[in-house]
């Protein structure tokens, strides 16, 4: 589904609910799936979830055969923290054998339609933790969730 006109990408937040019921109707269709890390923790900064979350969620895509993990690029600063996350990953051997070879690339959210993608999953199982279910109901057995803490 392509952005509103005006809007150079899709960003879920800004949608009206009719078109998000469309988005994750057509997600739906799609042969992927979603794997969303929630850090729960309401004490710590969201840097300090993000790093926790990406901590669960790359040994967790490499376990899965993936080799290449494409990041919405938040700026330089903050795309090498990302790295940075990894980088310790690999040191502390969390990676499963063989899988260390885990790359990222960070692009801009209007460069990478698949970026859409991950912001409406995401933004469907937000929607989930505020009483919203439908989302993620429409997502199926496409919407999986990891929570740690």
């Amino acid at each position: 589904t392509p952005p509103n006109p005006g809007r150079f990408k899709l960003h879920w937040h800004a949608e009206q609910a009719s078109r998000r019921l469309r988005i994750v109707g057509t997600i739906s269709r799609l042969p992927v799936v979603g794997l969303v890390v929630v850090h729960v923790d309401a004490l710590a900064k969201p840097a300090s979830r993000r790093n926790r979350a990406m901590a669960t969620l790359l040994p967790t895509l490499a376990t899965r055969g993936v080799n290449q993990v494409v990041v919405e690029s938040r700026g330089r600063r903050d795309d090498e923290k990302d790295r940075a996350v990894l980088d310790g990953l690999r040191r502390s051997r969390r990676f499963p054998q063989g899988a260390a070879s885990l790359y990222m690339n960070h692009m801009p959210g209007v460069e990478e339609p698949g970026l859409w993608v991950a912001d409406a999953i995401c933004g469907a199982e937000v929607r989930r933790r505020l009483g919203e279910s439908i989302y993620s109901e429409t997502l199926g057995d496409r919407l999986e969730v990891i929570s740690t803490s």
